[in-house]
C-alpha cells in the first residue's frame, strides 16, 4: 500500500535533499543517486549560482525570503514550521525563484544488458515546451519515461523534474506530475466513475471540474465497469486521469493507442490547448502528424541513445524539398540530368532533391520545355526513416 505523504512534515534534511541535483551540477556531488545531502556532517557546500551554503544545523532561507518578498536581508535559521510552510505552499511560491527547465536529463543511463536500455541521454525540457519522443520499438523510449516519472531508478546520471531530483522525490512530483502510460492498467471491477473518485480523493482533490470537461470532451461513459470498456475507451479514462489533478508537467506514453481518428483529432486539440495554458509535455507517439502538428522540438532515439533532439521549426526550415519534374522532351531530362549532380531520371522525367532557395534550379529549367513541376517536402515521418533505415515505429 502506498504511504500517504500528505501530512508528513517535511524535517530540515527533508527540504535540503530537493538541492541534490544543484549540488550535483557544480561537481559538489559525484555519485547523486547514492549521494545524500543531510545536516549530519559539518562540510560546508556552497552553489555560487544560487548564493546557498548548507552546514551542519544552519539553514540559509535565500529562496524562503524571495517567495515571501521579503528583501531585507536577514538570513536566519528555518525552523520546522516555516519549512513545513514552504512546502505546502512551494508551488505557488516557486514561480518567483525556479529555473525555466522543467525537465533535465543528465547522463541518463538504464543498463539491462545484451546492449538493451538507455545510455548517457542528455535533454532539457524548458516551462510550456511540447516534446514529442520518436523511435523504433525497443530504442528505449518507454525505459526513458519511466525514468522521468521515477518508476525505475538509473544506473548512473539524473532527471530533475521542476528543480527536484525525480526518484529522491518521487512522492512529491506526482504531485504536479499527469501520466499515461503505455499500457494502462486500472482496477477492472469498478466503473469510470467510482475510479476517478478514488483517485481523486488519494489527491485530496476538492473539484472534479477537470475530469468531467474531458469526460464530456472525449464522449466517454464512466458508468461502465472498467472491465467493460473498450481499449479506446480505458485510454480515454487513462488521459482523464492524467489530467485529474490539473498538471502542471504530462508525460505521454503512445497516448492515442485504441483511439478513433476523430478521438485523435480531440487529442491533438487537447494537446493545443495545454500549451496555450503553459503546460509542459513529453509525448512518445508513433502519429507522426500527431508530433508534427503539436510539438515545439522533437527528440529521436535509436539503440538507447538519443541521435537527435531538434526544434520542429529548423526541421521545417530544412527539410529536403523534392521536385518531379516532367520534361518534353526525353533529351533535355537527359541533359539535365548529366549536368545536375544527384538527378535521378527516368524517361522524360527527373527526381531532384535540394535544400535551401530554388531560384537557380528554377533558372537552369527555364532553359526546357517543362511539362509539369511537382514539389513537396520530406515530413516527419519520411525523416524518421531516414534515420532507421526504413524501420517502422509500432
Amino acid at each position: 500500500m502506498k504511504e500517504d505523504n500528505r501530512n508528513h512534515i517535511p524535517s530540515e534534511s527533508d527540504f535540503i535533499k530537493t538541492k541534490e541535483d544543484v549540488l550535483a551540477e557544480q561537481g559538489l556531488l559525484y555519485e547523486d543517486e547514492k549521494s545524500k545531502v543531510t545536516t549530519e556532517n559539518s562540510q560546508s557546500l556552497v552553489n555560487d549560482n544560487t548564493d546557498m551554503t548548507i552546514k551542519e544545523g544552519e539553514f540559509k532561507t535565500e529562496e524562503f525570503r524571495v517567495a515571501k518578498g521579503d528583501f531585507s536581508g536577514d538570513e536566519g535559521i528555518m525552523d520546522e514550521e516555516e519549512i513545513a510552510d514552504l512546502y505546502r505552499n512551494k508551488r505557488k511560491y516557486e514561480s518567483n525563484f525556479k529555473s525555466d527547465r522543467i525537465i533535465e536529463i543528465k547522463g541518463a543511463t538504464k543498463n539491462y544488458g545484451k546492449g538493451r536500455g538507455i545510455f548517457d541521454i542528455n535533454m532539457t525540457i524548458k516551462k510550456g515546451e511540447v516534446v514529442g519522443f520518436l523511435g523504433p520499438n525497443g530504442a528505449g523510449k518507454t525505459t526513458t519515461i519511466r525514468a522521468i516519472t521515477a518508476f525505475i531508478k538509473l544506473d548512473k546520471g539524473h532527471i530533475t523534474v521542476e528543480g527536484m531530483h525525480a526518484f529522491n522525490n518521487r512522492h512529491r512530483i506526482n504531485d504536479f506530475l499527469g501520466y499515461v502510460p503505455s499500457d494502462v492498467a486500472f482496477f477492472e471491477e469498478m466503473n469510470g466513475d467510482k475510479f476517478l473518485n478514488y483517485i481523486a480523493d488519494i489527491r485530496d482533490l476538492e473539484s472534479m471540474q477537470t475530469a468531467n470537461e474531458l469526460i464530456e470532451e472525449f464522449e466517454l461513459d464512466t458508468s461502465l465497469k472498467i472491465k467493460k470498456m473498450s481499449k479506446g475507451n480505458k485510454q480515454k479514462l487513462a488521459i482523464v486521469n492524467a489530467m485529474l489533478h490539473d498538471p502542471d508537467v504530462i508525460v505521454f506514453d503512445e497516448p492515442t493507442t485504441g483511439l478513433d481518428p476523430i478521438m485523435q483529432k480531440k487529442f491533438v486539440d487537447l494537446i493545443a490547448r495545454l500549451k496555450q495554458e503553459g503546460k509542459t509535455i513529453f509525448i512518445s507517439s508513433h502519429i507522426f502528424d500527431e508530433v508534427a502538428k503539436t510539438c515545439d522540438k522533437v527528440a529521436i532515439i535509436k539503440e538507447g541513445r538519443l541521435v537527435a533532439f531538434e526544434d520542429i521549426s529548423e526541421i521545417r526550415k530544412n527539410k529536403v524539398k523534392v521536385f518531379d519534374i516532367q520534361f518534353k522532351y526525353e533529351k533535355d531530362a537527359i541533359d539535365f540530368e548529366s549536368s545536375v549532380e544527384g538527378a535521378i531520371r527516368q524517361g522524360a522525367n527527373i527526381e531532384y532533391r535540394m535544400q535551401g532557395e530554388v531560384t537557380r534550379l528554377l533558372s537552369k529549367l527555364s532553359n526546357y520545355s517543362i511539362i509539369d513541376i511537382d514539389v513537396h517536402k520530406i515530413n516527419l515521418e519520411e525523416l524518421f526513416l531516414q534515420y532507421f533505415g526504413g524501420e517502422a515505429d509500432e
